[in-house]
Order: C-alpha cells, then structure tokens, then sequence
C-alpha cells in the first residue's frame, strides 16, 4: 500500500498542471504574491527615476540635494543635464531588467514576473513621459529641446517619438511575456495575462500613492501631481498588453508554471514596498 501510494504521488508531482485545457482544473496565480511584485516592480522605477538618475546628477554636477522622496527631488542647482538624468536612468534600468530578463530563463515564474514587470514599469514611464511633457509644455524631456525654435513643432516632434517609443515598448512587453505565459488558445492566455497584468497595474500603482500620501509637499499635491500620473497614467500601456500577447503566438519554451507562493520572494518584495513607503514616502533631507 505505502509503495502504491508513494508511487501514485510521484506521478502526480511529475505530471504538470494543465493552465489551458478548456473544462480542466486550473490552478490560478498567487495573488498576494503578484501584487507585492507589481508593488516592488513600480518601486525600481521610481527609484531608478528620482533618487538615482536626478539624485546621482544632481551630486555629479556638484549641486547639493535638499529633499528627496519618493515623486520628486529638491535640488539647489537645476540644469538640463539633471532633468535628463531621471528619464534616461528608467531606460537604463529597463534595458538592464530586459537583459536579466533574457538570460534568467530558468529563474521562476515569480521571479521572471518581477523582472517583466521591472523592466515594463521603466520603459513606460520613461517613454510615456516624452508626450506628457511635449503637451503639458513642463516635464524633464523638453530640456532636450529648450532653447529650439519654434517651439511647438519641436514639442509636436518629439512628443510622437515618445508616442511611438510607447507602444513599441507595449510591443515589447507582450512578446516578452509569451516566454512565461502559455496556453493552447488565445483566450485562455489572453485570460491569464489580464489577471497577472491587472493585479500588478494596481498594486503599483497602490503603493505609489500611499508613499504620494506621506509626501511633506502635501499628499494632494504628490498623489495627484506625480504618485498617480507616474503610475496609473504611464503604465496604462500595461493594460493592451493582454490583447496584444493573446494575438501571438507562444514562444516553443514558453512554460506553464504559475506564480506560486514562495515566502521568500513575498517577503523581501513587502520589505522593499515597506521601505519605500516608509521613508522614501516621507522624504529624506541629507543636507
């Protein structure tokens, strides 16, 4: 009986589990745990961002930090070359991300999400910046055509670059996503990638305005300023992504493991959402 029943488990833990199979059982993504990747996944950008690209420059170029949290940075010098900084370090970081992404192929599903949605939630933000800017006239990219003239054909100019490096960032990110999400029908993993998208999306976009509401500027001013327009606004590419990769075709590696709950990946990811909130959200005055 015993050898019956441990052969019998084997068998089961060997066979994997079917994600696609119209009227079988499907074992559904870890919510909890995709939402502290989302979370953790928004925090990279943001820190790629202000504190690194706008914070470094800023130190670089000799000038002093007075404040910076987690949607803006005070400086006492200000120049095009600090502006630029914060954008370039999110595609920086994207790129970074996407590399990982492509050389961890046998890292887990949760992990691979992460990096998915790292290098996502930077490439966005940093391309969807480039129209924000051009039609709201304010914004770190229009320090790329300060001083050119007429104005409004360089802002038209550059605005559709940025509009178009947007959706080819859409582009991307759904093909990427084919490695880890399959299926044997365009519904079901179209299915499954707008769960794993949706739960991410509001998750980061979540604890962007919970750092927003601790900013000492006023938690109006940073949530509807910055936290929600960095957030919510830039990775609205996020949500065509789902259509986009039900309309492809699954990579042959493409694997069906889902985003299990794993402690470790949970918790660091908390601690790094925590963190940001905490004390990033309350902002950090060095000098």
């Amino acid at each position: 009986m015993d050898t019956a029943k441990h052969q019998r488990l084997d068998v089961m833990e060997s066979t994997p589990v079917s994600v696609s199979s119209p009227g079988s059982f499907t074992l559904p993504d870890d919510g909890l745990t995709v939402a502290l990747v989302g979370g953790a996944a928004y925090v990279t950008a943001a820190v790629a961002h202000e504190t690194i690209g706008h914070g470094a420059a800023c130190l670089v170029s000799g000038g002093h930090v007075l404040c910076f949290s987690s949607v803006h940075i005070v400086t006492m010098t200000s120049s095009g070359f600090i502006d630029l900084a914060g954008p370039c370090s999110g595609l920086l970081a994207g790129g970074l991300f996407w590399l990982l992404l492509r050389g961890m192929r046998r890292a887990s599903t949760a992990v691979r999400l992460f990096l998915w949605l790292a290098m996502t939630c930077n490439l966005l933000w940093a391309t969807g910046y480039i129209p924000y800017s051009c039609v709201l006239g304010e914004g770190d990219w229009l320090a790329l055509i300060r001083g050119c003239e007429p104005q409004w054909i360089w802002r038209a100019a550059l605005g559709l670059a940025g509009a178009a490096a947007y959706v080819g960032v859409i582009f991307l990110a759904a093909a990427e996503l084919r490695a880890f999400t399959a299926g044997t029908d365009a519904a079901t993993v179209r299915r499954r990638s707008r769960r794993l998208v949706l739960i991410a999306y509001l998750a980061g976009g979540a604890t962007a305005c919970a750092a927003g509401a601790l900013d000492p500027a006023g938690a109006a001013w940073a949530i509807t300023n910055n936290s929600a327009p960095a957030s919510f606004l830039a990775g609205i590419g996020l949500l065509f992504v789902p259509w986009l990769r039900g309309r492809m075709e699954s990579v042959p590696e493409a694997g069906r493991a889902m985003v299990i709950r794993t402690w470790g990946i949970a918790l660091l990811c908390a601690a790094l959402v925590g963190v940001f909130i905490a004390v990033l959200g309350r902002g950090i005055r060095p000098f």
